[in-house]
């Protein structure tokens, strides 16, 4: 079986601190798009999985930069 394949996104922290920020946002945004339909709970946008996934490696990166600045 193959190896999978990876990407590598270079960002200064600051950059990524931003871009978790405001994937936060958008996650909370989403979160009461979701509650508002109140006629179905099922529908909501896509991404939003991909977008927690993606701001939670994120926000691991960031912490691992800190550790190695320490």
């Amino acid at each position: 079986m193959a190896e999978p394949r990876t990407v590598t996104l270079t960002l200064s922290v600051e950059d990524a601190r931003h871009f978790s920020s405001g994937m936060a946002d958008l996650l909370c945004w989403c979160r009461g798009f979701i509650a508002g339909r109140a006629d179905d709970h099922e529908s909501h946008p896509m991404g939003i999985e991909e977008t927690r996934t993606l701001r939670l490696k994120l926000m691991a990166a960031i912490e691992a930069s800190r550790e190695e600045a320490a």
